[in-house]
């Protein structure tokens, strides 16, 4: 996953998705009960950017 952004904003979700970014995945996080990872990937299939649900997790 070279290339790849790992965030924690949840808002910035509503924005990746007006940009044309692909919600292609949803896993839940191992380490944080209740919560879930979210991936996306840009125009050419790549993932690009991983939202974390959990600030202080790593996705």
């Amino acid at each position: 996953m070279k290339n790849t952004y790992i965030v924690y904003n949840l808002n910035l979700m509503e924005h990746l998705i007006r940009k044309g970014y692909g919600l292609i995945g949803i896993s839940p996080n191992k380490h944080c009960e209740g919560k879930f990872v979210f991936f996306f990937n840009d125009k050419d299939g790549h993932i690009k950017y991983v939202v974390n649900q959990y600030k202080n997790q790593k996705a």
